[in-house]
């Protein structure tokens, strides 16, 4: 006859803590030693039972990641309670401020200046700006909504009506040799960029010159014109888009892939709003939600 074990556990059929149930079979007896081998596995990672364990969990306790995290909460928190942003949710807040954090930004300037919409983030025309100052990177604003012309020159036909035969356009009035054509065709807004580039090998110091137009008629090609926003402020969102396009080319590494908010929006197929100081802001999100789009 086979030798008889006596194996506990907290199991309904093994009792560590009362009194401890005989096995008769070999198989009953491998169940049981594997149902008590789980249990001390689960113990093992439940409890800090060692120095070198509780000496990890206190490190990521403390890490200075896991502190900043606590950080972001606690603000987030406050912005929620104050009612003063359109964020409702804690880790929205938290995408937004962890955002900022890897462009250098402190919390109150990424929560007044970045949104978040699906997992893409954008930023105000002005914390554009703002960023490729601190970069030093130069830019000027060179035409302002200038309208564009025709230029080219008449032809007669053989019936002697003449036609005007477009060669180009121009935002001057005249050009030498051609005749512009007075019926306004376009808008074209224009910055220029200006930024030294130092070389990583030669450490020679390099200028790169960006000068980035956007015209009305993009806006046009882009269906964006019927919105309310760009039959009030055309002339500033056409200058948001001349900005944030020549800063993507300029100063890639300075804004990260950063869109601008109007480009967000557009991309979301949200509400947002401009005025002449080009101050932007999205009106119809809903953090909520957004996921669930």
């Amino acid at each position: 006859m086979s030798e008889r074990k006596k194996v506990t556990s907290n199991d309904e059929n093994l009792d560590v803590k009362g009194e401890a149930k005989e096995v008769d079979s070999p198989l009953e007896f491998k169940e049981a030693i594997e149902v008590q081998t789980t249990i001390e596995e689960q113990n093992l990672y439940s409890e800090a039972t060692s120095p070198a364990l509780i000496a990890q969990q206190n490190a990521v306790i403390n890490s200075p990641e896991a502190i900043q995290i606590e950080k972001m909460k606690l603000f987030a928190r406050q912005v929620i309670a104050s009612g003063v942003s359109s964020i409702k949710k804690e880790a929205d807040a938290i995408v937004i401020l962890m955002r900022g954090a890897e462009l250098g930004l402190s919390y109150a300037v990424s929560i007044n200046n970045i949104f978040a919409i699906n997992g893409k983030t954008g930023m105000s025309v002005h914390l554009h700006k703002a960023m490729l100052q601190n970069a030093g990177v130069y830019f000027e604003l060179e035409e302002d909504k200038v309208p564009i012309y025709a230029y080219g020159v008449m032809k007669e036909k053989a019936d002697g009506t003449k036609s005007f035969i477009a060669m180009g356009t121009t935002s001057e009035m005249k050009v030498e040799g051609f005749k512009v054509s007075p019926k306004v065709i376009d808008y074209r807004t224009t910055y220029y960029f200006e930024r030294e580039i130092k070389m990583a090998l030669s450490g020679e110091i390099r200028i790169k010159k960006v000068r980035m137009s956007y015209l009305y008629s993009e806006a046009v090609q882009a269906e964006l014109v019927e919105k309310d926003v760009w039959k009030k402020y055309d002339r500033s969102l056409l200058k948001a888009r001349a900005f944030t396009s020549g800063a993507s080319e300029i100063a890639s590494d300075v804004i990260q892939g950063m869109y601008g908010i109007n480009e967000l929006a557009m991309l979301s197929n949200r509400k947002f709003t401009i005025n002449d100081n080009l101050e932007e802001k999205l009106i119809d999100i809903d953090y909520q939600d957004e996921n669930e789009d």
